[in-house]
């Protein structure tokens, strides 16, 4: 299992019935999907083996307080200087981690205000379309 910003929950066995992703729209979340359905659109679950075990892992549903949000801030500040990121210009290591990081402020924020999350994830994604088209035009 990769270390990440975004919270995840302990693992569990994994169920006997395959887990089967469904997109969730912002409409779906205003008339009460559950919390747990919407993170599962967002951040599908993880599915491993170890010690001969299927293992599944589930971004948390906990809800967080500031001392969470101070948490990751410090997390990410420590992850920048352990893995060497760079402070300046194009750095795949500094964009991973802040992607991890704004994944986690996506999981928090949906799960007070889930349209509000599903709206960031709609911004994510487009940001991403963005730079991949961005990097394309460089290239040629």
């Amino acid at each position: 299992m990769k270390k990440s910003l975004l919270q995840y929950d302990l693992p569990i066995q994994a169920p006997k019935i395959d887990y089967v992703h469904q997109d969730i729209t912002v409409e779906d979340a205003i008339n009460g999907a559950l919390i747990r359905d919407i993170l599962n659109s967002i951040f599908p679950p993880i599915l491993f083996q170890k010690d001969g075990q299927d293992l599944v892992q589930y971004v948390s549903v906990l809800p967080t307080i500031l001392t969470d949000v101070v948490k990751v801030q410090t997390q990410l500040d420590q992850e920048l200087k352990q893995q060497g990121a760079l402070e300046t210009g194009v750095c795949p290591i500094r964009s991973r981690l802040y992607a991890q990081c704004f994944d986690e402020l996506i999981r928090q924020v949906t799960i007070e205000n889930s349209p509000r999350g599903l709206l960031l994830v709609q911004l994510r994604d487009e940001m991403q379309r963005m730079i991949e088209k961005y990097k394309i035009l460089i290239e040629s």
